[in-house]
């Protein structure tokens, strides 16, 4: 080992990382000088940073850019060029644990796949006089790409789970980068859980002023009327690219129009996407009404996923052999009348039914998601909320946006949107008019407008 190395891991003293433990949640890190940035990105004013989940927030180091969508699940990524990057998660563990159990998993896994990474002694302090947090360093001789250093800090948020700070630089640039990260991580804070309810009530009555300053039955009417037996009548229509690590996948279609369902006038969003991910083919149908009054609506979903790969047998402890499935699928239909919600699951034949009793003007239906969202204040950066039905977590849970006009200064405008408080953000964009022109998802699928006619030449084009 160098006489360099030898000097950065004598000064290093912090450790955290925790793998074995860790559900839902990957901690190798990907090396800074690869890493791919995402939009929508601005450079950060080194405003306070903040999750709305469990209250964490940071001030982010100056003069970086903000990456706030991801495909790893970080919340936030700050990025001064090539120079470092500091990533911000919440982790959530299968038991509880302390701050000290935690390293002792991670370095099999972080070792794993850096055999050569040298991890340095685990350090616990306090951040504040009263958070207690953990700290450490690991040097990662690369001859490929040189050697970089990677670091974590870890807070304990409840008994599991955890926020965590991930830290990765040049072997060379140690000393002049690690500062930083430190002034990231003392500036950690945690809002307490009765300034959170505080907060999300706020943000609640902003949610319920932008639906009262919108005419939902002006916009409406403005939408095609298609009564039952209609086939001359055409709905609004957009076609959509869906596009995933630069990758054209497949594509998707949105209508809107009004229609009449038991007498009453409502909107009607039909959508149908089809996609192909590797081996993997996936469907997907969607379908939503509302009435214009918003006090009665009906949905369906169903994800359909076909991977010929996966019809394999397998030997599985204390078991037969067992053939994994080559199509599942996963149907979701609610129904709402007044503040009564009712959901069921049916994911491969196996049914679920949830039940609610809704806050009516605070909650946001389907349909409002996507009508409604294309019509928010354009010109100064809002925050709000509403309950809704979250899909991804099968409950129903506070929902947050963020509007952030763009640069353009033309009526555009970015909507960050949380559809569950330990959600990862969806990112839409809009014009002034209400056109959606991008939405970026957290998985990596990015819908960007098309026509119908351009979907077609580039599938042709892949055949």
């Amino acid at each position: 080992m160098s006489q360099h190395s030898k000097s950065i891991i004598s000064s290093l003293r912090f450790i955290t990382t925790t793998l074995a433990l860790i559900t839902a949640c990957t901690l190798i890190p990907s090396n800074v000088h690869a890493m791919q940035s995402t939009s929508p990105v601005y450079k950060n004013n080194a405003e306070r940073w903040q999750e709305h989940s469990y209250g964490m927030s940071l001030i982010p180091p100056a003069n970086t850019t903000q990456i706030n969508n991801t495909s790893d699940g970080s919340l936030v990524k700050f990025k001064k060029s090539d120079a470092y990057l500091i990533s911000v998660k919440i982790i959530h563990v299968d038991k509880v644990v302390e701050l000290g159990d935690i390293a002792s998993t991670a370095d099999l896994k972080f070792l794993y796949a850096y055999p050569s990474a040298v991890p340095t002694k685990d350090e616990i302090f306090k951040i504040n006089n009263n958070i207690e947090a953990l700290q450490r360093f690991l040097y990662v001789p690369d001859k490929e790409k040189g050697d970089w250093v990677f670091g974590q800090t870890f807070i304990k948020l409840d008994p599991i789970t955890f926020g965590m700070v991930d830290f990765e630089c040049k072997a060379t640039e140690f000393d002049i980068y690690t500062p930083i990260f430190k002034e990231v991580c003392n500036s950690i804070r945690l809002t307490s859980p009765d300034e959170l309810d505080k907060q999300r009530i706020e943000l609640i009555k902003n949610g319920q002023k932008i639906r009262e300053s919108i005419d939902v039955d002006a916009l409406a009417s403005k939408l095609p009327y298609i009564a039952a037996g209609d086939t001359t009548t055409k709905p609004n229509e957009q076609w959509f690219r869906l596009v995933k690590n630069e990758k054209e996948i497949g594509y998707m279609r949105m209508r809107l129009y009004r229609e009449e369902q038991l007498g009453q006038m409502g909107i009607r969003i039909e959508i149908n996407a089809s996609a192909k991910d590797g081996a993997e083919t996936i469907s997907v149908k969607q379908d939503y009404f509302q009435t214009t009054d918003r006090q009665f609506e009906v949905w369906s979903t169903r994800k359909t996923s076909k991977n010929p790969k996966q019809s394999i047998q397998i030997q599985t402890r204390n078991k037969e052999k067992e053939v994994l499935p080559e199509t599942t699928s996963v149907a979701i239909t609610g129904t709402r009348s007044g503040n009564k919600l009712t959901v069921s699951i049916d994911k491969d034949a196996d049914v679920r039914t949830l039940e609610w009793q809704i806050p009516q003007e605070q909650y946001i239906s389907q349909v409002g998601r996507i009508f409604l969202f294309s019509q928010l204040p354009q010109r100064i950066p809002h925050d709000f909320a509403y309950y809704g039905f979250d899909s991804t977590n099968e409950k129903l849970s506070l929902m947050i946006g963020h509007i952030t006009p763009t640069d353009s200064n033309d009526g555009s405008y970015w909507l960050e949107f949380l559809p569950g408080l330990d959600a990862s953000p969806v990112y839409s964009c809009y014009d002034y008019d209400g056109t959606l022109l991008r939405q970026e998802l957290p998985d990596g699928l990015i819908l960007i407008p098309s026509t119908i006619e351009q979907i077609k030449i580039i599938h042709e084009n892949k055949k």
